[in-house]
């Protein structure tokens, strides 16, 4: 059996032979024997015939009830293709609207926690403590402080 996507052909439309029995243009037994036929040309490696023309010229349908089933199955695969299209189209939409919001969150969580931005400055400089002593705002000096694990190295592992 072989691997079908959700939106292959054999899932959106019958088979030609399959059709065919469905319709009642041809018997179940008349199907399997021109799938054995064509089974046959296979095996002997030969070019093989299509179902159809096995089954026309077996005499078990006429050239223009099959030409008619081909037609009916051709409309039933456009058909099934513009609905196929029509829920892409519909997925693709609500996908686009799903993101597009997430990037509208994204982009005011990032003016919320933008270093710089109003209301992460105003953020940090209410919960520095320091910031309440009189007169400390306005004359801290900034120096570089050497990090911890410069100054006490091994001091991390010994803690893992």
């Amino acid at each position: 059996m072989k691997n079908t996507s959700p939106l292959s052909p054999e899932l959106l439309v019958p088979k030609m032979g399959d059709y065919l029995v469905e319709k009642g243009l041809i018997t179940q037994n008349q199907l399997v024997l021109a799938l054995q036929e064509q089974e046959q040309f296979r095996s002997r490696e030969e070019k093989t015939p299509l179902l159809g023309k096995i089954l026309v010229e077996k005499g078990f349908i006429t050239q223009e009830n099959l030409d008619r089933a081909i037609a009916e199955q051709i409309l039933q695969y456009q058909n099934a293709l513009q609905e196929a299209n029509q829920k892409l189209e519909q997925r693709v939409k609500e996908r686009t609207a799903e993101l597009e919001k997430a990037l509208e969150q994204l982009h005011s969580l990032n003016e919320l926690i933008q270093p710089g931005g109003e209301h992460f400055s105003r953020t940090a400089y209410t919960l520095n403590p320091l910031n309440r002593l009189p007169g400390f705002a306005s004359q801290r000096r900034f120096r570089p402080v050497k990090s911890t694990a410069t100054r006490c190295p091994g001091s991390y592992s010994t803690l893992l």
